[in-house]
């Protein structure tokens, strides 16, 4: 005789993450990124709060999970609770404070005061513009977005050192501050106007001492590692409708974010025109002296065709920097 013996496994209910994202006194922020990390198996989930400032992340697997939220732009300081357990069936409440960044200074952030240029960007839906030679055209003005659930970095004892020496002084070592090339990363809420031609890609960004980049499209190799500079040197391919730019030649004065780092810096960044009023930008950032594996970070900007960029001038002789110190 054949026994067939049927085992039924009640599915696992999944559970939640709720509450609500405020700043200062009790007004609801809207369009925060939120993301709960579950801590064993690395997975993200994430969301946006709402008009209210109401969020809700759903579908959790049992588990424990580390919830963040970094705002993009200086508005607000970041936000991470560590620990927070998911049991089956569960609905757990994380509501989110945020505190002032940037020393409280009302008015002093690119992305609160680009979000016109967001709205009008999301109805710009169109075809990609082309050039005479069948590439998508990535001409225009562009508004920069940080990446919304940004990657931590795995950074080298010696780098996270710094790091947190940086934020101890109140960021006045970096080397923006002396007019300096600032970060080398493409990100930051800014605005960059791109003019684009078969052989070479000028980019000119505004409010930040990058001033412009030059990348080769015409075929050239980089320089010999001899020659070294603060933005390193571009050569770029298209990779059926991607740029792909490769960065190197890097002297080790600048930073990466808010990150030191060596020579040995290399960036591939990706950009990806979606469509009319969008560009998807990926950048990969490899330093082996700086950090233990590839970082990456991924962005959305919006086309700003009403938008210039204008002049930023930064003072010579800024004798001050140094003695500058934050509340």
């Amino acid at each position: 005789m054949l026994l067939l013996f049927c085992v039924t496994v009640a599915a696992q209910k999944p559970g939640s993450i709720s509450g609500r994202v405020t700043g200062a006194g009790s007004s609801g922020i809207v369009g925060a990124p939120i993301q709960a990390m579950n801590v064993d198996t690395n997975t993200p989930y994430r969301t946006l709060s709402g008009s209210g400032g109401e969020y809700s992340i759903t579908g959790l697997p049992a588990g424990t999970y580390t919830v963040t939220l970094k705002y993009p732009g200086f508005r607000y300081l970041p936000f991470t609770q560590m620990g927070v357990s998911v049991s089956e069936a569960s609905a757990v409440k994380v509501d989110i404070k945020l505190g002032d960044g940037n020393f409280g200074t009302l008015g002093d952030d690119p992305f609160t005061y680009n979000h016109d240029i967001r709205e009008r960007a999301a109805k710009l839906t169109g075809p990609v513009p082309r050039t005479a030679d069948g590439h998508p055209d990535l001409s225009g003005v562009w508004n920069g977005n940080d990446d919304l659930y940004p990657e931590d970095p795995a950074l080298k004892p010696w780098v996270a050192a710094k790091a947190k020496e940086l934020i101890a002084n109140n960021f006045k070592d970096l080397p923006g501050v002396s007019c300096l090339p600032s970060t080398l990363l493409p990100n930051g809420p800014f605005l960059r106007k791109f003019v684009q031609t078969p052989a070479l890609l000028v980019i000119l960004t505004e409010d930040d001492v990058i001033g412009f980049r030059q990348i080769y499209l015409d075929g050239r190799k980089h320089p010999t590692q001899d020659d070294a500079f603060w933005l390193g040197h571009s050569i770029g391919h298209w990779e059926g409708d991607t740029l792909v730019v490769d960065r190197a030649n890097f002297n080790d004065k600048g930073v990466v974010d808010m990150y030191a780092h060596t020579e040995q810096l290399h960036l591939i960044e990706r950009y990806r025109r979606t469509d009319y009023g969008h560009m998807q930008v990926d950048v990969t950032v490899e330093d082996p002296g700086a950090f233990d594996k590839p970082w990456h970070v991924h962005m959305v900007w919006d086309l700003a065709p009403d938008e210039d960029v204008m002049e930023y001038v930064c003072a010579e002789n800024n004798i001050d920097a140094k003695h500058l110190v934050g509340k």
